[in-house]
């Protein structure tokens, strides 16, 4: 039977119900002493809004541990040593907050005023925008790092090296660079053997109409995508959305081996890149150079209509 709001009731039936989880019993319970808890608190902290807020606490609080009140005492005497310990727990912790707050302020301003006697905690002293410890580290895999100091680096097959004499600007053998954004098709390599997303979404290389024209390439067109390490099918995409020089080719896609061609018919990208051990600032897919031509050979089916892949099925 619901308790109703009405009724008088004595605190171990209110209590019993409570802990029965009677949503009328919780109610007339949190009625009758929150005004003294809030008062109570409000008088430890002077603040409204801190108030209230440990109020609520202290109520939440007191109705996870209900089934530890024994009767002993009255419940707004448990309840109110229930504030005074949730008072004091978050007053302590905004005091250590304010503390450290306070602690930065000063040593960022004595570090301001006198860097040399007031040095921070940092290796050099000073405010720190560079961890060595993780360049450290990177280095020490063999990866390429970068400094402190923001400086022009020349990438990994980046656009100096789409040039034979880059001060003649002369292009050389793979005057394109390919980039590889997300496919709306696939999470990374998750979903792509789904045919409805091949089908919704085909794995495009998007060209510039520039390049395109120079190659005699339209949308639709398979083409023939070679790096120095690798070659990829893919149909083409003509749009003025793409920079010229440079080619897309979304990330994630299943390697689709023609053995006898030694080209991958499904674009992945990796089949373009190098072992290169690349690291802080560059991965070696987003700095590739290629060249495109248009494919002589028999035209790509849509990869939505292939058999499609499984990994792993049930016996």
């Amino acid at each position: 039977m619901s308790l109703s709001p009405l009724e008088p009731v004595d605190q171990d039936t209110l209590v019993s119900r409570a802990l029965a989880r009677d949503p009328a019993a919780e109610r007339e319970l949190y009625d009758r002493h929150v005004d003294r808890i809030y008062r109570l608190v409000y008088r430890m902290v002077g603040d409204a809004d801190r108030a209230a807020e440990y109020t609520q606490d202290t109520f939440v609080r007191g109705f996870e541990r209900l089934g530890e009140f024994r009767g002993e005492a009255a419940l707004g005497t448990w309840l109110t040593s229930i504030a005074i310990s949730v008072v004091y727990n978050a007053q302590r912790k905004l005091k250590r907050i304010r503390s450290r707050e306070q602690g930065l302020e000063l040593a960022e301003t004595l570090g301001r005023e006198d860097p040399v006697a007031n040095p921070l905690s940092t290796a050099s002293g000073k405010l720190e925008i560079h961890c060595q410890t993780l360049t450290d580290m990177i280095s020490q895999y063999g990866l390429t790092t970068i400094p402190p100091i923001a400086e022009y680096r020349r990438p990994v097959e980046g656009v100096e090296d789409t040039y034979a004499d880059w001060d003649k600007k002369i292009k050389g053998d793979y005057p394109l660079q390919v980039c590889n954004p997300h496919s709306f098709r696939r999470s990374h390599s998750v979903f792509d053997n789904v045919s409805q997303l091949r089908k919704a979404f085909p794995n495009e290389s998007w060209i510039n109409t520039l390049d395109a024209k120079e190659r005699g390439i339209q949308t639709g067109d398979t083409i023939l995508i070679t790096s120095r390490w690798g070659k990829v099918l893919r149909p083409a995409y003509v749009t003025e959305r793409v920079m010229p020089g440079v080619v897309t080719l979304g990330e994630g896609a299943w390697v689709q081996m023609d053995e006898t061609l030694g080209i991958d018919k499904a674009g992945a990208t990796n089949s373009l890149c190098g072992t290169h051990l690349t690291g802080q600032g560059e991965e070696p897919w987003n700095t590739c150079n290629i060249q495109v031509e248009k494919w002589t050979g028999t035209p790509l089916e849509p990869d939505y209509l292939w058999p499609q892949r499984i990994p792993i099925k049930e016996a």
